[in-house]
């Protein structure tokens, strides 16, 4: 009753893009919801929350309107973005699990028939073949079969990290004592008892965190904290946490039990998750943060989380969940990924440093996208600290989230230059969403999603990579969900260094480091070297100083 939903399609015309010849882009872009009250009729909305409006079938930018437009507000509606969502308290949609591939084909397809494959469209613009493209088989390859494999303890391998964690972690924590506490509102004891239970004996097929991680749960009486204030708990933590007896040969990590989600709607309430966050980490305490209400909601479905739990509370503990399969190398590896804020709508970026190819992180940094020096002098001091632990590396690989210009990459061979050090870099731009522009399906299976680990060359050092959870030796199951792939530009500071061997290396090395994400047992599909710092990035406008803690520069805190 709020709204009329439209279907989206971008059309483009590009040259020799996936062809040797012009070609015309078809995609499906989703929906769009437009109000049916006008601009005029709506009180409960701040101006500044209106961005694109439909007027008489024409798109206008509101925040874009000249004193020359002829606009007339009685007469233009809106379209639903995530601030008028929030004014109006609708309900925002969950991520779907629905099969993308299948939506998406039969919406250009039905498009296709309709608007193009007739005498009309033809007339004005001449296609010479009726359908989509079909990808020339020497245009598709795929990642080595060990890149699917992930090393656990004793030297077990897996495709499949909860099952493989079942045999033992690839390395346990360093930490021989470890302290468990919660932090939790009055009301929460359930919850925490619940999870109490659920750490230390196991619910269902989760045995415990011992039997998992290695980590004995333990917890000392009467040292939790329980505060009453739900809408300002921060002073009450802090007073509790300044009459706890910390003990120097003890690692401590919280749990602490949130009574709102993550992203609550109330920005205040939704900040209390940051500032605990915060507070912990300057007293160089682990934590980790669970909703109490899906602890309690859940009852035994709770056990999908619970692998989850113990995963993220090993890897922040310096323990090695695994690892993927892969002969060493000593490389530095910098992984780049950003975060718009969303209230004050600047870009950070945040920056991972790896010096070997195995996917663990050595360092994490944040700062502001146009701080292109910083970054420069951030990659300049990692390659000193990687030269003086080994030889001077033989290349500098750089994931971006972005395709990276001139001006970037400037400093950073100039700051190369400086050392002496005329490596030849290798820059791997990797969409930070998902391709949705151009996808290819396989047409023998019925779901349509390409097997995990297929890519596709679709230009010049341009690919699409399949990232999913379809394997010859696994069965798929639907709820693991169908993303699309990934898009990948492959370029070198040394362009004759770029050959097709290298290039593969490259593709492999982004897939088996979305195996390495250690917040889930679930693959993803975008690698950590993206992920992690996008995580960093999000969590570091809302401490204050814009100061990220020394603490916080070598662990997985965010996770």
């Amino acid at each position: 009753p709020d709204w009329t939903c439209f279907d989206r399609f971008t059309l483009r015309v590009q040259y020799q893009y996936v062809s040797q010849s012009a070609e015309l882009l078809l995609a499906y872009d989703g929906q769009s919801r437009v109000l049916k009250k006008s601009i005029a009729e709506i009180d409960i909305v701040p101006p500044e929350h209106f961005g694109l409006f439909l007027q008489d079938n024409e798109l206008y930018n509101y925040q874009k309107l000249t004193e020359q437009d002829n606009v007339d507000l009685a007469k233009a509606f809106p379209i639903a973005n995530l601030d008028i969502i929030h004014d109006f308290n609708w309900e925002i949609d969950g991520p779907s699990k629905e099969n993308k591939y299948k939506k998406f084909k039969e919406k250009i397809s039905d498009f296709h028939a309709q608007h193009l494959d007739n005498a009309i469209f033809k007339s004005l613009v001449s296609i010479k073949s009726s359908g989509f493209l079909s990808v020339p088989p020497a245009s598709i390859s795929s990642v080595k079969e060990d890149s699917n494999k992930l090393l656990f303890g004793n030297q077990h391998t897996d495709t499949d990290a909860w099952q493989g964690m079942k045999k033992g972690p690839f390395k346990k924590t360093s930490f021989v004592n470890v302290h468990f506490f919660f932090i939790l509102h009055e009301e929460d004891k359930t919850a925490a008892k619940a999870l109490h239970d659920y750490l230390k004996e196991g619910l269902s097929y989760f045995r415990g965190l011992l039997p998992v991680t290695g980590i004995k749960f333990f917890t000392v009486s009467n040292f939790s904290i329980i505060f009453k204030d739900k809408a300002d708990p921060i002073p009450e933590i802090q007073e509790q946490l300044s009459q706890r007896d910390f003990k120097p040969d003890v690692q401590y990590f919280a749990l602490y039990l949130s009574p709102y989600e993550r992203h609550e709607k109330n920005k205040q309430l939704r900040e209390i998750y940051y500032k605990v966050k915060k507070l912990l980490l300057y007293k160089k305490i682990h934590s980790q943060v669970i909703v109490s209400q899906k602890v309690m909601a859940a009852g035994e479905a709770y056990k999908y989380s619970l692998p989850n739990i113990a995963v993220a509370i090993l890897a922040k503990l310096n323990g090695i969940p695994w690892r993927i399969q892969t002969p060493i190398k000593d490389e530095l590896v910098v992984g780049v990924g950003a975060f718009k804020n969303v209230d004050s709508g600047v870009r950070y970026i945040g920056s991972a440093f790896s010096f070997q190819n195995n996917g663990q992180f050595n360092e994490f940094d944040c700062f502001l996208s146009s701080d292109t020096d910083v970054l420069a002098g951030a990659i300049q001091d990692a390659v000193v600290r990687f030269a003086s632990v080994n030889n001077n590396p033989e290349r500098l690989i750089i994931h971006f989230y972005k395709e990276m210009s001139y001006e970037e990459i400037k400093p950073i061979l100039q700051k190369l230059h400086n050392l002496g050090l005329p490596i030849p870099v290798f820059i791997v731009s990797i969409n930070k969403t998902e391709s949705s522009d151009i996808i290819a399906w396989d047409s023998d299976w019925n779901n349509l999603m390409p097997y995990s680990g297929t890519f596709v060359k679709i230009g010049k050092n341009r690919y699409l990579l399949f990232n999913n959870t379809r394997y010859d030796t696994i069965e798929h199951k639907s709820g693991d969900g169908y993303p699309f792939p990934v898009k990948l530009q492959i370029s070198c500071t040394k362009e004759e260094l770029l050959t097709g061997n290298t290039s593969r290396d490259l593709i492999d090395q982004v897939y088996q480091f979305s195996r390495m994400y250690w917040k889930s047992v679930k693959q993803q599909h975008l690698p950590v070297t993206i992920k992690y710092p996008e995580m960093v990035a999000e969590i570091f406008p809302h401490f204050e100083g814009h100061d990220l803690p020394e603490f916080g520069k070598d662990k997985l805190w965010f996770l």
